[in-house]
């Protein structure tokens, strides 16, 4: 600062500014440790927040999750959240109702199956005679008669198979089975060489499953196999962190990208299975492997191989 004096003097006085320069250092590095102490407890409360009011609707996509899975006793607890409780129940009503609606839709399908079994069972005594005098026939009855037994044979299969269907919504009873022996019988069942079986060295060969339904497997695997692919080339057993792999290779044209999920589904042939077949089959086969799978809690998928299709079979804690 200078101040002018009387005459040609003046009066000056020098003043440093560095501690006002610290002191607004220190302040501008004290609001910046609150700014970023309150930004930081600001996003932890907002992600409690947000965790904690998501934390029920996290619970019904779970639940939701393991209903689709097949595990229909899966309820929501109404006393979790108060303010979720008319959700709570809501969602527990339409699982009993969905529960029901698929419990009336199985014992509809099975008993329709059995009643149908026995007017069945009569007309392939009679096919069976006519089939037996065909020779006494002429050719159009003779012709005819072939196509009623063939008929009746398929009408057979297609109950067989809704009866079998209706079954594997049950629980899987698992027990320990010789899945390599089964797989043998399966093939023998088939008048197809038990050399078809491969286990490689290593591979634990005894599953914790359900004999029947995998029994089931393998039969209706090697019968796709037999119908639409050429017959199978390999039976292969394998483990992969505790689940069962069965695969079954075919030497057929293999399964177009298009239809390997659909062909699991009920009542769905492949295009290759029109081409080959016709209309022989019941289209219930594969779904019928997909639902077993699904019972052990796991999957089935077809894949491709160089030549022919691959069936892939996996089942969770089947291997210990």
């Amino acid at each position: 600062m200078g101040v002018p004096l009387p005459g040609e003097l003046g009066y000056y006085e020098l003043t440093s500014l560095r501690e006002v320069e610290e002191t607004f250092q220190v302040v501008g590095l004290a609001l910046t440790a609150v700014a970023i102490m309150i930004a930081g407890a600001g996003a932890a409360l907002g992600w409690y927040a947000t965790r904690h009011s998501l934390r029920p609707l996290t619970a019904v996509a779970d639940a939701a999750e393991r209903i689709a899975a097949g595990d229909f006793a899966t309820r929501l607890d109404p006393t979790t959240d108060p303010d979720l409780t008319r959700l709570s129940s809501s969602f527990n009503e339409m699982v009993d109702k969905l529960v029901r609606r698929i419990d009336r839709d199985r014992r509809f399908a099975a008993d329709v199956s059995h009643e149908l079994r026995s007017p069945l069972q009569t007309l392939a005594a009679a096919a069976s005679v006519l089939e037996r005098r065909r020779e006494h026939q002429d050719e159009r009855t003779a012709t005819a008669a072939g196509l009623v037994a063939d008929e009746v044979a398929r009408f057979q299969r297609l109950v067989d198979d809704l009866i079998q269907l209706a079954r594997t919504e049950q629980p899987a009873h698992r027990e320990t089975v010789d899945v390599a022996e089964l797989a043998r019988s399966a093939c023998r069942e088939r008048s197809l060489p038990e050399s078809l079986v491969q286990v490689p060295a290593g591979v634990p060969h005894r599953w914790w499953v359900d004999r029947r339904r995998l029994a089931q497997v393998l039969l209706n695997l090697l019968e796709n196999a037999e119908r639409y692919g050429g017959g199978p080339v390999a039976v292969r057993l394998g483990a992969e962190d505790g689940v069962g792999v069965l695969e079954v290779d075919d030497d057929g044209p293999g399964v177009p990208p298009a239809d390997r999920e659909a062909i699991f589904d009920r009542f769905v042939r492949g295009r290759a299975a029109h081409d080959r077949a016709a209309t022989d089959g019941t289209g219930l086969g594969l779904a019928l492997v997909a639902q077993h799978a699904a019972a052990h809690g796991g999957t089935a998928a077809a894949l491709d191989r160089d030549r022919g299709a691959r069936f892939r079979v996996e089942l969770p804690g089947a291997v210990r």
